[in-house]
């Protein structure tokens, strides 16, 4: 991924590079940045926890979600008669010790609440990023 992304950035063209960002990640991102003088908008997505949770676990759950995404009902392998469903506390706990929920790359950042996606202002959001871009 960090690869790709140095290739794109020393080409200095916009792409957008999509994950579950940890705080062990800052380093590295900071690196590429610094290294290319690459101009970012961080648009960290968020959403109430319990909602999120939910969401979590039904995907997790799932039959039809593709085996290569980590998932706890099925990587590694396991029986759905031994899965263990994570406690709600357990999900905050470990967005929360990750830093997935506070990580920040740039000042240029745009924090969208998923809570409800029929809320989720999709022209707002562009026009958020067009003129962070023109500036």
């Amino acid at each position: 991924m960090y690869y790709v992304a140095k290739q794109l950035m020393n080409a200095q063209k916009s792409f957008v590079l999509e994950n579950n960002f940890e705080n062990v990640s800052i380093q590295d991102l900071l690196s590429l940045i610094k290294e290319t003088s690459y101009s970012v908008i961080h648009i960290r997505v968020m959403g109430d926890y319990h909602i999120i949770y939910e969401r979590f676990i039904n995907r997790d759950q799932s039959e039809e979600r593709h085996l290569g995404h980590f998932l706890n009902s099925k990587y590694p392998c396991v029986d759905m008669h031994e899965y263990k469903k994570l406690t709600f506390e357990e999900f905050v706990e470990s967005i929360q010790l990750r830093g997935m929920d506070s990580f920040e790359i740039t000042e240029h950042k745009i924090l969208i609440d998923n809570t409800d996606f029929s809320k989720v202002n999709l022209d707002g959001i562009m026009q958020e990023i067009n003129s962070m871009i023109e500036n």
